[in-house]
């Protein structure tokens, strides 16, 4: 045996191993041995390998999951007992868990372990292919609402807002007046509404301080030319506030018509209908009803109205020829009784000729004012009754 190696150590060294026959068998050998290893390992390899069933039937994109498709790996053999192991344990619970009632669209659960996808048994995959998001526009800021400029005139109107309001009616600014009278009326409220009289309001016309009537109507002597009223008024907490209205005066012209109603005198009380016909009289501008009436008996020749006077125009007394000859006799009769004597002047009739409280009134449209004539503004188209009564008839 010892030869033998020298022999085959001297062939190595010499380069002449090849040669010899013995070496090349060994080699022969040596290579046929290792192909044979490599043949079984490859074959034990294969048989152990296991790839699982490919059971993904859906994929939810909106969970963060990767696809294995089970291309490209293998189990050994241990891995594959493992896998069977667990396999059969959740068959085992599958069919001990009582049935649920199925639910559709569940969320598929987590895996029991590592590498293990399981299902719920009411899960029914569906597949939705991606879709391309649209991005969600953000919302804009409410904007803040934008403060309103205002001028000088409206901050000084706010600043006045607690002053008096003053309102001047009949006449507007750079109006024309024609005649030599102006009537017109003034109201003044403070902030909270109260009514501004007396000595808190002034008014004047043309520097003429002027006085109101029981309506706070005003009565202004007229120039030629520029005409001025002037109003201020003053609260009881000492705001103020002033208006003034110019117009222009054109004292030798007529005033302006603005109207006509109907006037006639009547004594239904002592059975008279009609005492002074009925007439239409024409109403102009800057009147008061006392002015129309007073016209319309000034177109009778036969007819005389007096005032009562007192500064308030209220008719006293008519005169008139055979005013008092119709009474019917039966009303005469009645007066008696009621311990009334007719006066013996048939051409008159006033105040208290038939008993106290007997005289003339007026009304309009079939209403009795509480106000005087002097007082009350004629209106276009109404008809006024001077009527005489009798207190108890």
């Amino acid at each position: 045996m010892k030869a033998y190696l020298d022999q085959l150590k001297n062939s190595i060294s010499s380069g002449n191993y090849l040669k010899n026959r013995q070496v090349r068998l060994a080699l022969l050998a040596l290579a046929f041995t290792l192909a044979f290893c490599v043949f079984v390992t490859a074959t034990l390899f294969a048989g152990s390998s296991y790839v699982p069933e490919d059971t993904v039937q859906d994929l939810n994109f909106e969970r963060s999951q990767v696809y294995v498709d089970g291309a490209g790996y293998v189990l050994d053999s241990y891995t594959k007992k493992e896998h069977e192991e667990q396999e059969e344990q959740r068959q085992e619970i599958i069919e001990e868990e009582p049935p649920k009632q199925e639910t559709p669209q569940t969320t598929p659960t987590q895996p029991t372990s590592p590498g293990l996808r399981t299902y719920p048994r009411s899960y029914t995959p569906t597949y939705r292919p991606p879709t391309s998001q649209t991005p969600t526009t953000p919302q804009k800021k409410p904007e803040k609402p934008k403060k309103e400029k205002k001028s000088e005139y409206e901050k000084k109107k706010e600043e006045a807002s607690e002053d008096p309001v003053i309102k001047i009616s009949g006449i507007k600014n750079n109006a024309t007046v024609k005649g030599t009278e102006k009537k017109f009326t003034v109201k003044a409220t403070s902030y909270d509404g109260d009514e501004i009289t007396g000595s808190k309001l002034t008014v004047k016309m043309n520097g003429v301080k002027l006085t109101p009537n029981d309506d706070n109507k005003y009565v202004g002597e007229v120039i030629d030319g520029s005409n001025k009223i002037e109003v201020k008024a003053v609260d009881e907490s000492g705001n103020s506030a002033k208006k003034t209205v110019k117009f222009k005066g054109v004292t030798d012209a007529e005033p302006e018509e603005i109207g006509e109603l109907d006037v006639v005198v009547t004594a239904d009380a002592l059975g008279l209908d009609t005492v002074v016909e009925e007439k239409s009289v024409k109403i102009y501008d800057n009147e008061q009803l006392s002015d129309v009436v007073k016209r319309y008996f000034d177109s009778f020749s036969d007819v005389k109205a007096e005032d009562i006077g007192s500064g308030y125009y209220e008719i006293g007394r008519i005169k008139k020829d055979g005013i008092l000859d119709d009474i019917p006799d039966n009303v005469i009769e009645d007066l008696e009784e009621m311990g009334i004597t007719p006066p013996d002047n048939k051409n008159s009739l006033g105040l208290n000729d038939f008993g106290p409280g007997s005289g003339w009134m007026y009304s309009v449209d079939g209403n009795s004012p509480s106000k005087y004539m002097s007082s009350m503004d004629p209106k276009d188209g109404s008809l006024v009754e001077i009527y005489y009564t009798v207190s108890g008839m």
